[in-house]
């Protein structure tokens, strides 16, 4: 059984799906929204609300209905959240690289605020391409 892990009073816990699955539970509420269609995938698309107001405010994800594989999320910052910041807004597609295996193919991020008394928009895309999984590390890479 697959395991995450998590650091708590500096100690490294195994922390097991069925736990996430309930602190999420406990600490959002989840609605269907829609069924969407990206590319060849079927898609739930659910919003995810956090039952607390904290980091973020609206987080939607897209859930592959085959594989139940997360292939996007988008969330989004509540409005303000800074004298200095207006909202920042993120954005990941997924893609599977192997059998079982999704990494982030795109990540979007947009930041709106204020510098010098003037608004400012940042926005920043990376694509994450030719992973490779399993390889050997080269002794070299630890040398000094």
């Amino acid at each position: 059984v697959p395991s995450f892990m998590r650091r708590k009073g500096g100690i490294i816990k195994e922390l097991h799906p069925e736990e996430i699955f309930l602190t999420s539970r406990q600490n959002f509420q989840f609605h269907l929204l829609r069924e969407e269609k990206r590319g060849e995938v079927e898609a739930w698309v659910i919003d995810v609300a956090p039952k607390e107001l904290r980091t973020w405010q609206r987080i939607v994800v897209w859930v592959d209905q085959g594989t139940l594989e997360v292939v996007r999320i988008e969330a989004e910052s509540p409005a303000n959240p800074s004298v200095l910041v207006k909202s920042t807004r993120l954005a990941t597609d997924f893609v599977q690289v192997t059998d079982g295996i999704w990494l982030p193919g795109r990540a979007r991020t947009e930041v709106e605020g204020r510098a010098l008394f003037a608004g400012t928009r940042i926005e920043a895309v990376t694509r994450f391409t030719h992973y490779r999984l399993n390889e050997g590390i080269d002794g070299r890479v630890f040398a000094r």
